[in-house]
């Protein structure tokens, strides 16, 4: 959904139906399905992963590691936390918010 409100992807509907092989394609994204990060190994930049199917459990190694866990965003308690211009991005109505208040009030740079 970045990329749709950075404009790389410029159609929404290109949002909704996308494989592992096709965001691999586009993107350069290593996805994995049916997949589960059982254990984060920060001394090693590395993380075990464990198939859900096979049980298979193998390392993956990171530059960075991003955590996204989660159905639903946290919003911390913080003072201003409800002011305009503050989104949250899960689904594409949230993005599509971020893009109308970007062309509504000008946006240059976030």
């Amino acid at each position: 959904m970045p990329y749709y409100v950075g404009n790389e992807i410029k159609d929404v509907e290109d949002l909704l139906l996308h494989s592992p092989k096709s965001l691999h394609d586009r993107f350069n994204l290593d996805v994995r399905i049916n997949s589960e990060a059982i254990k984060i190994l920060p001394e090693k930049n590395e993380i075990i992963v464990q198939n859900k199917l096979t049980l298979e459990k193998y390392p993956i190694e990171y530059d960075h590691l991003i955590l996204a866990t989660g159905a639903s965003p946290i919003i911390p308690p913080l003072a201003g936390i409800d002011s305009s211009g503050i989104f949250s991005v899960r689904t594409v109505p949230d993005v599509e918010a971020i893009k109308e208040f970007i062309k509504t009030n000008q946006i240059k740079s976030a």
